[in-house]
């Protein structure tokens, strides 16, 4: 999900919505150890019937407006129509960092005491929730394809500022280590079965095979180097493409997004030579009715959606300027957090059609510390 990274006919008001608790916890505990962790089970998950997610649904974690300081988030489902459901509630200081696409599994992620990093596993359909300390800080988690069975992890070889490079590696929902799969690849983007992951490095793009462990090179555009990998796309008749935003190994020029054909090799780039801010592109997105939508990285992690033309990149007014940062694009729809200052956390969710140039808000009344939206059907 690469995110990006998420149909119900719901249509419960926000404050019904919000009231939804998860289901009381199992009384069994049960403990699995591994040679890196301890992982335990327990049922504070929300049971099943959860909405399954489809293309531009978004799953956001909400701390409401006023909530005492034992409240947790509510993690809501959120239709690309608006509706919203509440499946369950995770702790206040967790950071939400993944959801399988059939809406079953939520990853998340805690710092822990000694500069660990906590784990969480929520499986909506059983009511369990696992908790894995492991004995490393860990920069980013990502569940892998859309059934989410395995969890990619990036974790930080060293606390210390060294050039220690970070070592990239599967995982079960226990914690426990399927392989590693290479140092200083950060967490890799999957094909939507989970068969392959493909991450970007120093050294240009590297495909790993998540059932052997095969790697294999793919190389950069002419003239780039340090890559970095958004999401893999298929047409359902081929491998497909991996959009990837990489950096000019000049140092003169500004960071470009190019589509790579996994079974052909042929590069295609997605964005004009030139961001009309001189930041650099984010990403970018392909459409079959326009070039497609690139996002401008600007100050305060802002990224201002644009129209991709023959001749350049004219603005999409979303009604929030700079205040927006883009989460996804999904068909013809953009969905962004907005916050009221540089640096503010997000206090709404907004979905834009550029069809018909409206805004929609999807989710206010409080603090919205994550969000994800699925590109992909189930």
């Amino acid at each position: 999900m690469s995110r990006t990274a998420i149909t119900s006919t719901m249509l419960a008001a926000v404050a019904v919505a919000l009231a939804v608790t998860p289901a009381a916890a199992a009384s069994a505990t049960t403990s699995t150890t591994t040679s890196t962790t301890t992982s335990t089970t327990d049922g504070s998950a929300a049971a099943a019937g959860h909405p399954r997610l489809h293309a531009g649904w978004s799953v956001a974690t909400l701390l409401p407006d006023g909530a005492p300081s034992w409240k947790g988030q509510t993690l809501l489902y959120i239709s690309p129509d608006g509706a919203r459901t509440a499946v369950t509630t995770i702790g206040r200081t967790e950071r939400l960092a993944d959801v399988s696409q059939d809406g079953r599994y939520v990853l998340s992620t805690r710092s822990a005491s000694g500069g660990r990093t906590e784990m969480i596993v929520r499986d909506l359909d059983t009511g369990s929730t696992r908790r894995t300390p492991i004995r490393a800080a860990y920069e980013d988690m990502r569940l892998t394809g859309g059934r989410g069975d395995r969890v990619l992890t990036q974790r930080v070889t060293s606390s210390d500022a060294d050039g220690s490079p970070d070592v990239t590696e599967l995982r079960r929902h226990d914690g426990s280590v399927v392989r590693a799969l290479g140092t200083g690849l950060g967490v890799p983007v999957t094909d939507q079965g989970g068969r392959f992951a493909v991450a970007g490095s120093s050294a240009g793009l590297r495909r790993v095979n998540l059932t052997t462990g095969a790697r294999s090179r793919i190389a950069a555009p002419a003239g780039y180097g340090q890559c970095e990998s958004r999401r893999i796309t298929s047409d359902g008749h081929s491998t497909g493409a991996v959009t990837v935003t990489c950096y000019p190994t000049s140092g003169r020029g500004t960071s470009q997004v190019f589509a790579i054909d996994l079974d052909s090799g042929k590069t295609t780039l997605l964005t004009p030579n030139r961001a009309p801010k001189g930041f650099g592109w984010q990403d970018a997105w392909s459409q079959g009715w326009a070039r497609g939508i690139a996002t401008e990285r600007l100050e305060c992690e802002a990224t201002v959606p644009r129209r991709i033309t023959p001749d350049g990149a004219t603005a999409i007014s979303t009604g929030y300027g700079w205040h927006l940062q883009t989460v996804d694009v999904v068909g013809t729809r953009i969905v962004g957090l907005v916050s009221s200052d540089c640096g503010a956390i997000a206090r709404r969710l907004v979905s834009n059609d550029t069809r018909t140039s409206t805004t929609r808000t999807l989710l206010s009344g409080g603090a919205i510390r994550t969000a994800l939206v699925s590109e992909y059907d189930y």
